[in-house]
Parts: C-alpha cells; structure tokens; sequence
C-alpha cells in the first residue's frame, strides 16, 4: 500500500511448508532490514511502489482468516490440492483429518508433512500400512505418504514412530466430512 525502499525474492522449493518458508523470509527480512537502515542512515536511498506496472492486481488477494473447519483435509479434492493444503497449514494451525477406528472410536488425525508417491492401489480415499512404517491415504495411482502426524492427545512425531506404539490396521477408515 505504502512505497518502499528495499525488496527481495524469495525461492519456494515444491517441499517447503509454511514454517520452512516463515523462517526463510524471517532471514531474508533481517537482512534487509539492516539494509535499509543503512542506506537511510546514508540518505542514498529512492522509494518505488510495492506493486510495480507489470503487476497484475487483479490476480492478487487478501490472506483470508483461518477457521478450524479450513484446516480439515477434503481428500476428494486432487492429490496436489491436499498436498498444498497440508504444506500451506504445517506447522500452525496444522491440517487435520480424523480416522475412525474398526471398534467405532474417532480420533482427530494432524498430518504436517507428507510426500507423493507412485503407487498401483486401486481404490481411494483409503488408509494404507504395513502397521510398521509407512501410512499412506490412497489416491489410485498415488498416494500421500504421511511422514510427520500427530494423533490427539499425542505429540507431533514421525509415521513410524506413532505405528510402534499405537496400531493403526488397513481396517480403519477416513471420517468423511458431515455436511
């Protein structure tokens, strides 16, 4: 809204989550803080407009407040929305889904990090495990591979981690939203 004196990009790699890129700019900001300072100091510096003409202000947008229903993963979407969403929300306020046990107990689910994988199951929406290592939610040809959780009342910990002490079967099930 104002003029500026100083900017700098900021590469997003395709695996950086919102805390990887908060303290990539939170470096990057200090810097150039100190930098500005200084050419103030000097009295060498020129403002410019923060969106400059080749800026298109049409395609820009208001970060829009969070709700806790918006963190909730909709895994009907594609693999790459949900893949986004949970990278976009990692590590606060986190994204959630809940998982519904074989003996009919729900429990809140918090994925923080997670990757695509190629993989030859058929079905969708599923949980896929071996129970030892590895918990995927199926997407037919690929699935997210759940690499970073936390189960309610539990801390954030790795898949395998979590799978040691609390079993989790291909019998459970995702809870679908309730509309």
């Amino acid at each position: 809204t104002g003029r500026i004196i100083l900017q700098k990009a900021c590469p997003i790699s395709n695996t950086d989550d919102a805390g990887d890129l908060h303290d990539k700019l939170m470096l990057i900001g200090s810097k150039l803080v100190v930098e500005t300072l200084d050419l103030i100091a000097q009295g060498d510096y020129q403002t410019q407009d923060q969106i400059s003409s080749s800026t298109d202000v049409t395609t820009l947008k208001t970060a829009p407040k969070i709700f806790k229903e918006d963190c909730r993963i909709n895994f009907k979407q594609d693999i790459e929305v949900c893949y986004n969403h949970i990278r976009g929300l990692s590590p606060y306020p986190g994204a959630f889904t809940e998982i519904l046990s074989p003996d009919g107990k729900k429990f809140l689910l918090k994925i923080f990090k997670t990757e695509i994988l190629d993989t030859n199951y058929t079905d969708k929406e599923s949980l896929k495990t071996d129970g030892k290592k590895y918990l995927h939610i199926s997407f037919g040809k690929q699935s997210l591979n759940i690499l970073e959780l936390q189960l309610q009342g539990k801390k954030r910990m790795r898949t395998e981690d979590l799978l040691r002490g609390f079993k989790i079967d291909e019998n459970w099930t995702i809870v679908e939203k309730q509309v």
